[in-house]
């Protein structure tokens, strides 16, 4: 017998060893529920609520809640005190002009250098049924958004960076009357309490 022959011989008689002692396939897994990219979900939102795409961003009776924002301002500061640093006060008033657009949403207005710019302080989003307060300078950037207004107060929540720091903020605006409204700015603990930050209190600016 050949060497060849042998070697042949001997794969016959350990090929059934190898098929007792191989694994078969690995069954392929089950897929995992596919994920639905953003369009995809507006379409299906769109199918089961028709007119959904077209809703219009103008809510009358949700943006009538902040119109009387509108105006020019001036905040008085206070900054609480805290275990190792008093109470003290901002300085002098912060100016502060608000302006509605088309869509009844709040703008903040700057005058600088005869330059003028325009950036969101408070909208309704009437689809995901939430009022947002952009924050977006490069001391302090973030969203707070509020599911509505109870009574004459609107509670903000979310978490933000002020000074590369990341805190979770609870703002709380309230129209407390005619030409007068006020925020209180609070920090959470990481026991969960709220810790008082600071305090604006706002007046109709006189011309």
């Amino acid at each position: 017998m050949s060497s060849r022959n042998a070697a042949l011989w001997m794969l016959s008689l350990l090929a059934p060893a190898w098929f007792v002692g191989a694994e078969g396939p690995t069954p392929t897994a089950a897929p995992a529920k596919r994920f639905m990219s953003l369009y995809e979900r507006v379409a299906q939102w769109e199918k089961d609520e028709p007119g959904y795409m077209r809703r219009s961003a103008k809510d009358e009776k949700a943006v009538a809640a902040a119109a009387w924002l509108a105006g020019k301002w001036k905040c008085d500061v206070t900054v609480f005190a805290t275990p190792t640093t008093a109470e003290r006060k901002g300085g002098p008033p912060e100016e502060q002009e608000l302006e509605r657009g088309t869509s009844g949403d709040l703008f903040e207005v700057k005058r600088i250098d005869g330059k003028v710019t325009r950036s969101p302080y408070l909208f309704y989003d009437p689809r995901a049924r939430l009022w947002v307060a952009p924050m977006g300078e490069v001391v302090a950037w973030g969203v707070l958004t509020s599911p509505g207004w109870e009574g004459s107060s609107l509670m903000l929540r979310g978490r933000v960076s002020i000074m590369g720091s990341w805190t979770d903020l609870r703002q709380t605006l309230a129209h407390v009357a005619s030409g007068h409204y006020t925020i209180l700015n609070e920090e959470q603990a990481p026991d969960g309490a709220w810790v008082r930050l600071d305090w604006y209190d706002c007046t109709t600016a006189r011309n």
